[in-house]
Order: C-alpha cells, then structure tokens, then sequence
C-alpha cells in the first residue's frame, strides 16, 4: 500500500484500439470479461486547471484478482491526459489508481496539494456520481500518473464488485460482459 495515495485498486492503460487490446488481456494474460463503456464524456471536465470540453472515450473494465483493468481510448482530438500520453509517442499503462469514499476525496485532494503533486485532470462520470482526479508525478518510471477517485463510495462501487463477480465467473470463453 502506498502510504501517499493510499492502495492501489487500478491500472488505468491508454489504448489506442480498444478491441486489439481486450483481445490482448484475454487471450495472451486469461484477465476478463471487459465491461465496455461506450461513448462516454465526463461532466465537470476540467483539464490543466481549465475548463474544457471533454473527450469522448471508450472504457472497458476487467478485474484480476482485487486489481481491477481499465482500458482507455479517446475517439477525438478534445485534449486530455490519454490524448497528451498518446502524443508522446505512448501506449500502455498511464495511470494508477487508488479508491476513496466521497468523505476521503477532498481531504485526499488537499493532501496531495500540500505534498507538492500537480493536478492535471478532474472530472466526474455522469449518472453514477464517480469522481476522480489525476496527479501528474514527474520523473516517476514511464511518466506515470496517479488517479484519486471516489469508486470506494457504495454510489459507484457497486459497478466495480458487478466487474469483479464476472472475473470470478469468468470460463475465459466471452471477452466482453453487458451491463
């Protein structure tokens, strides 16, 4: 566990196509089924400090064991920090992530502040109330960056456990689940 950000409960990947990459992690690394979200625009956007229109994204959701698997691809040219990590010449994993309840988000935040590290996207999951916030950490391996968000709350862990039981059911023949 990290003592700054807490456990890690994700590793978020950029993707640049998404279908190559589910096939990827089920049939190389045997990690599914994905639940795939599609079309998908945050609310509450904002990307290095300013407001801004958010991309449109197509997330899909895997578990392994407690580590849960999220693959990202952004469709346009909106910026952000999948847009930016693929511009750099970038494909893989971007980000970690560690989950907290919606009473942890802003104390989390301004511990972060504190502590030096830069806030460079937030935004929130429409319908679901899933906050999150990334932090740039500079000289980290691969540029990596660390997600903050609120998935811990029961509002939107329940997307998370959903996840997690078809991992656990998983016969490894179905690469993708519905909701």
């Amino acid at each position: 566990m990290s003592n700054t950000f807490g456990k890690i409960t994700q590793l978020g990947y950029v993707v640049k196509d998404i279908d190559s990459a589910i096939e990827y992690f089920t049939k190389t690394l045997g990690i599914g089924p994905f639940l795939i979200l599609k079309d998908l625009k945050f609310s509450d956007f904002r990307y290095r400090g300013q407001a801004s229109e958010a991309p449109t994204l197509t997330i899909a959701l895997a578990t392994s064991g407690d580590l849960q698997i999220e693959l990202i691809q952004q469709h346009d040219d909106n910026p952000s920090i999948y847009k930016e990590f693929l511009d750099q010449g970038k494909e893989g994993l971007q980000h970690f992530s560690s989950w907290v309840t919606n009473d942890e988000m802003e104390p989390k935040k301004a511990e972060l502040s504190e502590k030096g590290y830069t806030l460079v996207q937030e935004g929130s999951i429409p319908d679901m109330g899933g906050l999150f916030v990334y932090y740039g950490t500079e000289g980290a391996p691969g540029g990596s960056m660390f997600e903050v968000s609120n998935f811990n709350d029961p509002s939107v862990k329940s997307l998370a456990e959903m996840v997690k039981q078809a991992a656990a059911d998983w016969d490894g023949k179905q690469a993708t689940i519905s909701m």
